[in-house]
């Protein structure tokens, strides 16, 4: 089992001085090594396809490019 957690966000409590109102964490679980690289296949094609590299940068990002990057992870089993 592979398991991946990243965050977005400032965890301060200085909402009123520069800390980010929100603190997001997500997490992504694959059962195998093969079905981690199967997801990072399809994201490299979508990004190919965009013409986006080297990184997917939500807030950076055009409407295009994260729909088109949730679409092709959210193509079920990996």
């Amino acid at each position: 089992m592979l398991v991946f957690i990243d965050e977005s966000g400032d965890p301060g409590f200085k909402v009123a001085k520069g800390s980010s109102q929100l603190f997001v964490v997500g997490m992504a679980i694959f059962d195998t090594v093969g079905a981690a690289h199967n997801v990072q296949e399809r994201i490299d094609r979508v990004a190919q396809v965009l013409g986006h590299k080297p990184e997917f940068k939500f807030s950076a990002c055009r409407n295009v490019v994260r729909d088109g990057f949730f679409a092709s992870v959210n193509q079920g089993d990996a």
